[in-house]
């Protein structure tokens, strides 16, 4: 081919990219046309429809070359091909969620559950035989439709208490006896959920904690556990120290802890992948030697954040560096940079909590080295003491999963998308129901895991 040939083939390329230009220039100063959406990062945006058909005039060659690198694109971007399923963050969502709940024994949502033998890691099938009182459940769900498709109750006189996730489908928790007066121990189960939502295997893991294990937090690798736990001692156990403690799991043997003040109170836990840092969101009120009810009615709080290191290992919680002076539900990223926490916004006193007036509350992405809010990724308004929702970190850390009352939502943390979901789950209350901030310490502390 002579120059003198290419010569037409130049001018027809050149004709066809202007016909291409004007079809896009109008398509974007018309204002009816819809706006196209945002191109993922570090990829162009390609419209086939009005950027390659003007080209067809020009070469067979040169479609060959756009069709090369366009359609592995257009397959990379989440489109199916030949049934191979979607790879993006939604399709690897965690597909069942677990809660602690407490049930009058009356209400029996199955009636014939799983039931872990005392003290024990087997399990057994056997209908409910008590007829006063309240039963404890871990409750597994579909995290979609909020349907039940598993449960697993404590004995009769124990309960469960604290619950964390370590994967999509592998659940930690604690159970004690609450019938026994004196020297209380809680042992931890790895709870494992099959592809159907039904519970496949339950085991004890590690030698048992003195005391009763409020939360817990556990790495994916299943390595640490940080937990809050309360001991009890004296004459008749009726004195109580509590510590919050970083183990090993499988052997133990603790590796660091804070002494929690009798005056202070956990309110939110959560840790890092690493077993190298602990979020904790914690609580007092200001005259602690009222009455719970005056508290309740008359106190003002004081609130903070704090992360806990190694290097404070043995510093009464109060004492370590506040990361921001409020409190609220958290859970840290998995590289224990990000703090995701749900935050009231403007100025936080200490009555907020007898205030009936609606305030806004954010759910923050919040910089741990700067205490710096970065991002907010939704927005409600609800008064203060109403407003008791719960946060659940997906595995991969691309969502973060709200129960609000009895209505569920996930939220992704790199766009702050928010999406309802239409399954709804019996409402989880905070505290065992005695309130936002009970002046006192509560147990099922973060009782939502997915």
């Amino acid at each position: 081919m002579t120059p003198a040939d290419l010569t037409p083939i130049e001018r027809r390329l050149r004709d066809a990219y202007a016909d291409a230009a004007a079809t896009v220039q109008q398509h974007d100063v018309n204002p009816n046309a819809p706006a196209r959406p945002a191109p993922r990062p570090g990829r162009p945006h390609r419209r086939l429809g009005q950027r390659l058909v003007p080209l067809a005039a020009a070469a067979a060659v040169l479609l060959v070359a756009i069709a090369a690198v366009a359609i592995p694109r257009s397959l990379d971007s989440g489109q199916q091909a030949h049934g191979r399923p979607a790879t993006g963050p939604v399709s690897q969502l965690p597909r069942y969620l677990v809660t602690i709940r407490s049930y009058p024994y009356k209400n029996q949502p199955s009636s014939s559950p799983v039931v872990l033998e005392p003290r024990s890691d087997k399990t057994v099938r056997a209908p409910r035989t008590a007829k006063g009182g309240v039963f404890w459940a871990l409750d597994v769900r579909n995290a979609v439709s909020g349907t039940l498709t598993a449960q697993v109750e404590a004995p009769v006189g124990d309960n469960w208490n604290a619950l964390a996730a370590q994967g999509p489908r592998t659940f930690i928790a604690s159970e004690n006896d609450e019938g026994l007066m004196g020297r209380m121990t809680s042992y931890f189960y790895r709870l494992v959920i099959g592809s159907n939502g039904t519970t496949t295997s339950i085991t004890r893991v590690g030698p048992g904690v003195n005391g009763v294990v409020a939360a817990a937090s556990v790495t994916p690798d299943g390595r640490y556990i940080g937990y809050l736990v309360a001991i009890y001692y004296g004459k008749d156990y009726e004195d109580a120290k509590s510590l919050v403690v970083l183990a090993d799991l499988a052997s133990g043997k603790v590796i660091a802890s804070w002494p929690v003040p009798a005056t202070d109170y956990i309110a939110s836990l959560s840790i890092d992948s690493g077993g190298k840092a602990l979020a904790i969101s914690a609580y007092s009120y200001n005259d602690p030697d009222a009455s719970f009810q005056t508290q309740l009615e008359h106190g003002e709080l004081t609130q903070w954040t704090s992360v806990l290191r190694l290097a404070t290992s043995g510093t009464p919680i109060d004492k370590v560096p506040e990361l921001l002076p409020e409190a609220g539900t958290l859970a840290l990223s998995s590289d224990g940079r990000t703090l995701y926490e749900f935050l009231q916004a403007g100025n936080v006193t200490g009555g907020d909590l007898l205030d009936r007036a609606p305030v806004t509350f954010d759910l923050a992405a919040v910089d741990v080295s700067t205490g710096r809010v970065v991002s907010v990724l939704h927005t409600w308004r609800a008064v203060w003491a109403d407003f008791q929702p719960q946060l659940a970190l997906s595995p991969a850390g691309g969502y973060l999963l709200i129960a609000d009352g009895a209505s569920l939502a996930r939220v992704s943390t790199a766009t702050g998308q928010y999406t309802a979901v239409p399954g709804r789950v019996p409402e989880i209350p905070a505290g065992q129901g005695l309130g936002k901030f009970p002046p006192g310490q509560a147990g099922d502390i973060d009782p939502l895991a997915w």
